[in-house]
């Protein structure tokens, strides 16, 4: 963290684009808007666009706009690009954009300009903030990535450790959750015991800093006014969570094991711990995001994705 410190400091002095590599849930959107508001373009907007979920030919319109008569039937519309002139633009997973958009953002980086569909180019003053959870080097050897988009947007690479490897940043992440948590809830908590934080930094945290945060806020929910959080409702929090009691039940041992229930379970979990992120719980996995999607509703896990 201190060398992520010190990288942050250069660049946030220089107008270069910005690569954040790290896994999910680590934080890599509040990095972007530390480089953001600690930049000469702080009073401009900051916009974050999350590349994943959109299908290739909406993300295009989305990023670049669409211009009055391109299509019949399709509104004009300025793009998410234009309407951050001036400021910083995180393109959130930017591993999953298809190499034909991967193209027309190598052109707006290298022509500082943007192309909406159907219209002609016109000048964009915007620093591009990346971020992704991929090994972006092993996606250009399998083609997936363009090696000449990933070296303009590697003017810096920072690279977020996952919470498991800077554990002494638990009990100030806890504190500032904890804060926050009591002044959204209005639960007058009074504090956490050691124990309860031992717990709490003793555990690995696979879905980092954003599991984290869940679990103090469930733990705020779960105590009672006047009261502090102490290890055992850490422990109650912990096994209240659905895809937790579901696998305790399957290993047992008190009936005979069900494939399907087992990977219901594992599907579950892995949405538990990426947040509902599809494209990370696939990851996670080791299947296809369309694999997943026939899982999830197969197994009517719908809400949970």
């Amino acid at each position: 963290m201190t060398r992520l410190y010190a990288d942050l400091r250069f660049a946030a002095d220089s107008d270069l684009p910005v690569l954040i590599e790290g896994e999910t849930g680590v934080g890599k959107e509040s990095i972007a808007a530390i480089v953001h508001r600690s930049s000469e373009r702080s009073r401009g907007p900051f916009l974050p666009i999350n590349c994943a979920p959109i299908p290739p030919d909406l993300l295009e319109a989305e990023l670049f706009g669409v211009s009055p008569g391109a299509a019949t039937g399709v509104s004009p519309r300025t793009g998410k690009l234009e309407t951050a002139n001036g400021g910083t633009v995180l393109l959130d997973e930017i591993g999953e954009m298809k190499r034909e958009l991967q193209v027309k953002l190598l052109r707006v980086l290298e022509q500082k300009s943007v192309e909406p569909v159907g219209g002609s180019s016109r000048p964009l003053d915007i620093r591009i903030v990346a971020s992704t959870n991929h090994d972006l080097r092993q996606d250009i050897s399998t083609g997936r990535f363009r090696p000449d988009l990933y070296y303009r947007l590697a003017g810096f690479v920072l690279e977020v450790p996952a919470l498991r490897h800077r554990k002494s940043d638990i009990p100030a992440l806890v504190e500032h959750f904890f804060l926050a948590s009591s002044r959204e809830t209005g639960k007058r908590v009074k504090g956490i015991t050691y124990a309860a934080l031992k717990a709490l930094t003793e555990r690995d945290w696979p879905g980092n800093v954003r599991e984290l945060r869940h679990a103090v806020l469930r733990a705020v929910h779960a105590t009672p006014d006047g009261e502090v959080i102490d290890s055992r409702r850490i422990h109650q929090i912990e096994t209240a969570a659905p895809s937790t009691a579901i696998a305790h039940t399957l290993f047992r041992g008190e009936r005979e094991l069900r494939l399907d229930e087992l990977e219901r379970a594992a599907i579950q979990e892995a949405l538990r711990r990426t947040d509902g992120n599809q494209v990370a719980a696939a990851h996670a996995l080791g299947i296809s995001r369309a694999a997943l999607r026939r899982r999830i509703a197969k197994y009517g896990l719908e809400k949970e994705g």
